[in-house]
């Protein structure tokens, strides 16, 4: 019941922070769409998938490595903490000289490249707020994560609004996350210095350079992800312009803001399966078939609904300069799915010091990735990357799948029974979208939901387990974002 409740905490509180920044980025994301146009948004989205690739070179998967051992060694955090930001800043070098390298290769435009450079030194300034989250949650204080993320949304809208009323140009507009991301930072080292221990330089080489051998399959695994969540974008940037890439980036950044829901939850289960692995199978088997469940309950209706409501979407966001936005989104939605059944795999095989598993399958999906963005974008243009990004995120869940049964974590009855009537629900759900989609596009979805819900209810997919949860969540007395502000 202990690790129930602080389960239960961490994600009520990933939850409510997390739909405060949906409706913030979602707030954020349209206005940039309209006011850049394609073009301007194909530059914002250019520099950011550059600096994302690169930015491998500061992070190298360390965060994760960090939340594991720590949750295990609450003693090692200081020691991780200082060390692991020297070594980041010093990686920070090295990641300025590959972004001067990218630039002179590639021949951007000054305008382009100077937005490359701001978002750069936005993405050094993310890596060192990730060592803090990270230590945020091995404590499991998920609390101060959440505050952070929902400032640096709440900057990042209050900018984008400034901006567009002084009428910046896409540079000045860039400064806007620049700015946001540097105050996050101040935040974490006041919220560290404050809550957990006091900050020193205590400089360990040893210890870097073991935290480095054993984080190697970490960085590999980040590599590959990065390479296939934004690899994309580069290519069809240099294959076929920025217009068309703002017209894919439309849809796509609605397809990784959907994402945190599976991020919400392995940032709450991935401390507490790290323990169970050590003291308790039973616990982590349990943890591991709940989160595949959620996560197929909320992504199989995700996906036949984001599929028939596209347009609707699409329209509303970004009006009618993106239309050719809808089809875009109707294939990515499926790689949504996708990748919300594979990390319940991710989170069971990180957790179990698998790590090289989660490695090989990530080089196998970006190699996949790649080849498929070669022969498809050439061809179809930002509809071809659509479609790679679908066709990699079903091989990475079906590799997940099948090696999950060698060790003991195939599919039992129980859950290929809910699967199906999850199945169920969603196909009812999807007609009765199809009857009335021409309504409020948000009515429309309120309404999927509250019936999706009650079929689910009605099959029995939601158990007494699930519904004891719902009402610990609701009962619980817990100070969240409370507690974060006033300690």
């Amino acid at each position: 019941m202990g690790n129930a409740s602080v389960i239960i905490k961490n994600t009520t509180v990933l939850l409510a922070a997390q739909f405060v920044n949906m409706l913030l980025s979602f707030l954020y994301i349209a206005y940039t769409a309209r006011y850049l146009e394609t073009d301007g948004f194909g530059v914002i989205n250019v520099a950011l998938s550059v600096t994302t690739i690169l930015g491998v070179i500061v992070d190298l998967g360390i965060n994760s490595y960090i939340t594991r051992e720590v949750s295990r060694d609450k003693a090692l955090v200081n020691k991780f903490v200082t060390n692991i930001l020297v070594l980041k800043l010093a990686l920070a070098i090295i990641f300025f000289l590959a972004l001067l390298a990218y630039v002179l290769i590639t021949g951007t435009s000054w305008q382009t490249s100077l937005v490359v450079c701001i978002f750069g030194f936005s993405t050094v300034f993310l890596a060192i707020t990730a060592i803090f989250n990270s230590i945020f949650q091995a404590f499991e204080k998920i609390e101060y994560q959440s505050v952070g993320s929902v400032l640096g949304n709440l900057l990042l809208i209050l900018g984008a609004l400034f901006a567009i009323n002084q009428n910046f140009d896409v540079v000045g507009y860039s400064m806007v996350y620049f700015t946001s991301n540097l105050i996050v930072v101040f935040y974490c080292l006041a919220v560290y210095s404050l809550k957990f221990a006091r900050f020193s330089l205590r400089i360990d080489p040893g210890f870097i350079r073991s935290t480095l051998k054993e984080t190697v399959p970490f960085a590999l695994g980040m590599f590959y992800g990065t390479i296939y969540y934004y690899a994309g974008s580069v290519m069809l940037s240099l294959m076929k312009g920025d217009s068309e890439l703002g017209i894919f980036s439309a849809a796509y950044r609605l397809f990784l803001f959907i994402l945190f829901i599976p991020q919400v939850f392995s940032m709450s289960l991935f401390p507490a399966m790290s323990r169970f692995f050590v003291t308790s199978a039973d616990h982590l088997n349990m943890a591991f078939f709940k989160y595949l469940k959620y996560m197929a309950m909320v992504g199989i209706p995700m996906a036949i609904g984001g599929t028939l409501l596209a347009d609707n979407i699409i329209l509303f966001v970004f009006k009618e300069g993106y239309v050719q936005s809808i089809i875009v989104l109707q294939i990515i939605i499926w790689a949504a799915l996708f990748i919300f059944l594979s990390s319940a795999y991710g989170c069971l095989f990180m957790s179990t010091n698998r790590q090289k598993t989660t490695t090989n399958i990530a080089g196998v999906c970006m190699l996949v990735y790649l080849a498929l963005n070669i022969i498809l974008i050439d061809r179809f243009s930002y509809v071809g990357l659509a479609w790679s990004t679908m066709i990699a995120e079903f091989v990475s869940m079906a590799l997940y799948f099948i090696l999950s049964y060698r060790i003991g974590y195939g599919l039992s009855r129980e859950i290929l029974v809910d699967l199906i009537k999850v199945a169920i629900a969603s196909l009812i759900m999807g007609a009765f979208v199809i009857l009335v989609k021409s309504f409020y596009v948000f009515a429309v979805i309120a309404a999927a939901i509250v019936l999706y819900t009650a079929i689910l209810y009605i099959l029995g997919c939601i158990d007494k387990d699930d519904i004891a949860l719902v009402k610990s969540i609701i009962t619980t007395k817990i100070p969240m974002i409370r507690k974060a502000l006033r300690g």
